[in-house]
C-alpha cells in the first residue's frame, strides 16, 4: 500500500486496483519498520513477511511513508485509544 491509497483507504474505505475498479478496505494496512530496517529494505524489490518461519505475504517494490498510526486508528476506528482492540 503506498500513501495515496493509504490516504484513499481513511477517507474512502476504497483501494482502487490498477484498471481502475474500487474495492471495499475499511482498515488500512500498513507495516511499521525502524530506520534501520528501511535502509536494509529500500534496496530490495521484493521481501517476504514471515512468522515462526511461514510467509504470510510478498511485499512488492516496497514505498515507505511516515507512520500515521494515530490518524489512521482514528479514521478507521473513531478513536485512538491503548484500550480499543483494534487500535
Amino acid at each position: 500500500m503506498n500513501e495515496i491509497e493509504l490516504l484513499e483507504s481513511m477517507q474512502m474505505h476504497t483501494v482502487t486496483d490498477a484498471v481502475g475498479k474500487r474495492h471495499l478496505l475499511s482498515v488500512p494496512i500498513t507495516m511499521h519498520v525502524s530506520e534501520q530496517q528501511k535502509v536494509a529494505l529500500s534496496t530490495q524489490k521484493k521481501f517476504a513477511i514471515r512468522y515462526k518461519g511461514v510467509v504470510y505475504a510478498v511485499v512488492e517494490e516496497p514505498v515507505f511513508f511516515a507512520n500515521r498510526k494515530e490518524e489512521i486508528c482514528s479514521r478507521a476506528f473513531g478513536c485512538f485509544s491503548p484500550d480499543h482492540a483494534g487500535a
